[in-house]
């Protein structure tokens, strides 16, 4: 459904745009880029967090099911020099909010989305604002939970699966074009993401760490993007 939505929003404003054209448009429109293709770099911090271990000094480890860090690859359309449509394939892995010697944990997901941005061009065209939201299915990989050398435990671990589940995101960019058409491009963005998972199944052991705490995760986070890539 996601992807059946974009692909005619992409009909509507190919369409609409080619409505009208001139010859003068048309072979302007020959050296417009159309396309962008890129690499990204996230990070982020999640909005609910579970407390997992305490240190010798009583302060609480804390794990967030969303944020933490990944990598992602971009497509985009440019539908008008006002619209463009992107879809983002990423994954990402949240860990321990502090570093111990005997116990670790983290969660993993993947997601797939659609953005749909309004750009604002400077006059010179070597930058861009852009605002917009989305959609997109989320994909979660593992809660995997680790420690050992703990008074009155035994070592142990426990790994936790997740559906799957669809949620939305919004937010925006700030673009900088350099060289000519063709362009090179270095995207910052800031987005709001909202994602929740749902037990699946669990294996290992649980004498450390309640699992009823992890039964319905809240992914929800704020993530930087940084991409870089290319018009064509």
């Amino acid at each position: 459904m996601l992807f059946s939505l974009s692909f005619l929003l992409f009909l509507f404003f190919t369409a609409s745009s080619a409505n009208g054209q001139d010859e003068t448009s048309v072979q302007q429109s020959a050296s417009t880029p159309k396309y962008f293709a890129g690499a990204s770099f996230v990070a982020g911090f999640g909005t609910e967090k579970h407390n997992l271990f305490y240190t010798s000094e009583g302060d609480s480890v804390t794990l967030s099911p969303g944020g933490g860090g990944g990598l992602g690859i971009v497509f985009g359309f440019l539908l008008s020099p006002n619209i463009e449509l992107d879809f983002n394939v990423a994954f990402e892995s949240s860990s321990l909010s502090k570093n111990l010697k005997n116990a670790d944990a983290s969660f993993s997901r993947y997601f797939i989305t659609s953005t749909l941005y309004y750009v604002f061009p400077s006059k010179n065209m070597d930058y861009n604002w852009k605002i917009g939201g989305g959609a997109g299915y989320y994909i979660p990989g593992s809660l995997k939970v680790e420690w050992s050398d703990m008074t009155n435990a035994a070592d142990g671990d426990f790994t936790m699966k997740y559906k799957g589940s669809f949620g939305f995101h919004a937010g925006g960019e700030f673009e900088m074009l350099f060289g000519p058409p063709g362009n090179w491009s270095l995207r910052l963005g800031l987005m709001f993401y909202y994602a929740s998972y749902e037990y699946l199944s669990s294996t290992g052991t649980t004498s450390v760490v309640d699992p009823g705490d992890f039964q319905k995760l809240n992914g929800s986070t704020f993530n930087i993007n940084v991409t870089w890539g290319k018009y064509f």
